[in-house]
């Protein structure tokens, strides 16, 4: 829909994250760091998971 790369909003997702953690939770930057990292490899993992069954899922016989 939208004409964005990838490059421009995997950063941004990042930093507006980031941004959340440190407005909701007022920790030290390098605890915001460590939660935000963190978010984004469970998301990934999550996605990739939920993305497998799908797949497994359309593919399945009969």
């Amino acid at each position: 829909a939208f004409a964005v790369t990838e490059a421009l909003l995997v950063p941004l997702a990042l930093l507006v994250d980031g941004v959340m953690f440190a407005w909701s939770y007022d920790q030290p930057r390098r605890a915001v760091a460590v939660m935000t990292a963190i978010h984004a490899v469970v998301s990934m993992l999550l996605g990739i998971i939920l993305i497998g069954v799908a797949v497994l899922l359309a593919s399945m016989p009969g």
